[in-house]
């Protein structure tokens, strides 16, 4: 069995994003006036016929299919961790040290028998190769990790508490994000809106009656709708954020290219408390690397993350003269972050000093969600 590496989804810059959504609201505006040129309606009668000549057998209708004539389409984002099932077996992206497989995607699928059994099955039926995202409901990447990241035996006994606990909600689940092959027919070098036809297919006529209890599902498209309210309303109902991909976008195993697929994730604001300092290096060698800090849980202090960027050498030279007090008086500044886990937060940004604010009032509960995509 020949492994494909995963596609990542990629940042970019707020310009390029708004370049990007001012086209699919033009697209929008164009197709809800039936407008649309010729040429894109033409070439979703190509992909439907592509399908069912070449990749599906026969098997459906080409009316069947339904094809994304816009240039770009937005998903959600779920906080969760990419796994690639290839051959009914699931593998991170995380790369193998170990001798014999060495740069390969490590195999975790003894992790999650539950889900195992029924890709297995997707797998005999029609050969899907799948990418998806491991995730528990109402639970962010740790609850993944929980699982995914401690031996077989340990995680299905983690499941096993799980399941007693919350029932079938307490597992872990599998989003569908895209297929690179059906029926032993590469996938990757046909555009994304042929494969999502493709995944939309497989999903509703094989996995579904495979999988009662729901475990496997997949990402909703919001073809229709401005992706900077859909992003709005998904991150304050506390979900992750978009994905938005290009329709006419091949699969890059192993890398992000531009403009594939971006990633639109929730940031939070948050004020925190200066524990201390790590150690500097380069320009910053003389002064300090990153500012440690932390904030109270049941009025505990518990550290939960450290920060250099966004800091000016103004800012940083300022902290530094003023260090022993700073720690001392628990000094308050606030942070914009991807919200990990109340216990540690990834990719955290200085944005200010709060000397309006006390230490005291550093807890979970005064969070913010920015919910504007740009």
């Amino acid at each position: 069995m020949e492994l494909i590496l995963a596609q990542g989804a990629q940042h970019t810059k707020p310009e390029n994003l708004k370049k990007i959504i001012n086209q699919i609201l033009t697209e929008q505006s164009y197709l809800r006036m039936k407008q649309f040129s010729k040429l894109a309606s033409d070439k979703a009668n190509h992909d439907r016929e592509k399908i069912e000549q070449l990749y599906l057998d026969g098997k459906v209708k080409a009316d069947d299919i339904n094809i994304n004539l816009l240039s770009y389409t937005t998903e959600e984002k779920y906080d969760g961790y990419s796994y690639l099932n290839t051959d009914g077996k699931f593998f991170s992206k995380s790369l193998s040290s170990a001798v014999g497989s060495k740069g390969m995607p490590v195999e975790k699928t003894d992790r999650i028998p539950h889900l195992a059994k029924i890709m297995k099955a997707v797998y005999e039926t029609c050969g899907a190769d799948l990418h998806g995202e491991l995730y528990k409901l109402g639970g962010i990447s740790d609850d993944v990790t929980t699982i995914m990241g401690c031996t077989a035996e340990r995680a299905q006994a983690r499941a096993k508490d799980e399941f007693e606990k919350h029932g079938h909600n307490g597992l872990l689940h599998y989003m569908l994000i895209d297929i690179r092959s059906i029926y032993g027919k590469s996938l990757i070098n046909e555009p994304h809106r042929l494969r999502r036809a493709v995944l939309v297919w497989v999903y509703e006529n094989i996995i579904k009656p495979l999988d009662p209890y729901g475990y496997v599902r997949l990402t909703e498209e919001f073809t229709t709708q401005d992706p900077r309210q859909v992003f709005n309303r998904i991150v304050t109902n506390g979900g992750e954020g978009i994905i938005i991909k290009r329709e006419d976008a091949l699969y890059i195993p192993g890398k992000k290219p531009a403009n594939n697929w971006i990633k639109g994730k929730k940031k939070i604001t948050h004020d925190v408390f200066i524990l201390g300092f790590n150690e500097g290096t380069g320009k910053n060698e003389k002064l300090f690397g990153s500012i440690r800090f932390g904030h109270l849980i049941d009025g505990k202090i518990v550290e939960c993350g450290n920060c250099s960027s966004g800091l000016s050498d103004e800012m940083r030279l300022h902290i530094y003269n003023n260090a022993d007090k700073m720690i001392a008086n628990k000094q308050v500044f606030e942070i914009e972050a991807i919200q990990e886990s109340v216990k540690s937060f990834r990719n955290a940004v200085f944005l200010r000093l709060r000397n309006d604010k006390s230490w005291e009032e550093c807890t979970p509960l005064n969070i913010r969600v920015n919910g504007d995509l740009i």
